[in-house]
């Protein structure tokens, strides 16, 4: 089943002309079916699919209905559920990623009310950029107010740039913008999200023989073997030959074993900031 979107809502995408395009991408239920629709746009893809962590045996392979880079998969019998997405670019590189456009707003009602009346004395907790770890998954926080603004994206050289990729959401009438934004880090030894590291439902992911970290020119910055999913301190701390690295966007490679004894190598991006 595809097609459940007009045009209109695609293009609307395509130009970053919407002010909560978590309306459109992400996952949604279907109307007239029992089961739910993934849509993500991600320009320069060879392909991308939908992966259920407890089933990443059998993804679902999602449909590019946008020659620009929009997509969307049909999954039934199935209800919300936490996912990620496994895009292969057109130069070979994998991202295995949870989707931005499938975590709720962090703001509460709460937090508006007491912004909108000028007494939210934590502000600062959300505004600008902030590490958290949502849903067990590190990341980034943006929010920005800019009440006037018609659009809101985070570029920078993780997502080429390109404001399309990630747009930001309004909350309410408050005039905050928000996006999360996963596989970020910041080894700055403040004890929030210094490490790079692999994370897996217990009785899936049950050893990582190796794991390598390359930068953007192939040269190798981190390896680690007989690693353990879900322990921080096995992961990359951020340097090379001891040294700080400067920011910037890295490839990781991994070879994991399944708790069935199935091996399989991922690959993935992971953006450092300081």
């Amino acid at each position: 089943m595809v097609g459940s979107i007009s045009q209109e809502d695609i293009q609307s995408i395509l130009h970053a002309d919407r002010n909560d395009p978590f309306q459109i991408l992400g996952i949604h239920s279907a109307e007239s079916a029992r089961g739910v629709f993934v849509r993500l746009f991600y320009p320069d893809l060879h392909s991308a699919e939908v992966v259920d962590p407890d089933q990443s045996e059998q993804p679902w392979i999602m449909d590019r209905i946008h020659s620009e880079g929009f997509y969307e998969v049909f999954i039934p019998n199935r209800s919300f559920f936490r996912y990620l997405l496994r895009l292969t670019k057109n130069n070979g590189e994998i991202i295995l990623t949870r989707d931005p456009y499938s975590f709720l707003p962090l703001l509460t009602d709460l937090d508006i009310y007491l912004f909108n009346e000028g007494t939210h004395l934590a502000i600062y907790e959300f505004l600008g950029a902030h590490f958290k770890t949502i849903d067990e998954t590190p990341g980034m926080l943006f929010c920005v107010w800019a009440p006037n603004a018609r659009r809101v994206s985070v570029v920078g050289d993780f997502n080429g740039w390109d404001g399309r990729i990630h747009q930001m959401r309004l909350i309410g009438s408050s005039g905050i913008w928000e996006i999360f934004i996963p596989n970020v880090f910041s080894p700055n030894d403040d004890g929030i999200n210094d490490f790079f590291y692999i994370s897996s439902h217990p009785d899936a992911v049950t050893d990582i023989p190796i794991m390598r970290i390359y930068d953007r020119w192939g040269g190798l910055v981190f390896e680690s073997i007989g690693l353990l999913p879900n322990v921080p301190s096995d992961g990359w701390d951020g340097k090379a030959n001891e040294e700080d690295i400067n920011p910037g966007v890295f490839v990781w490679v991994a070879e994991v074993i399944y708790a069935d004894g199935k091996t399989e190598t991922l690959y993935g991006d992971v953006t450092l900031v300081r």
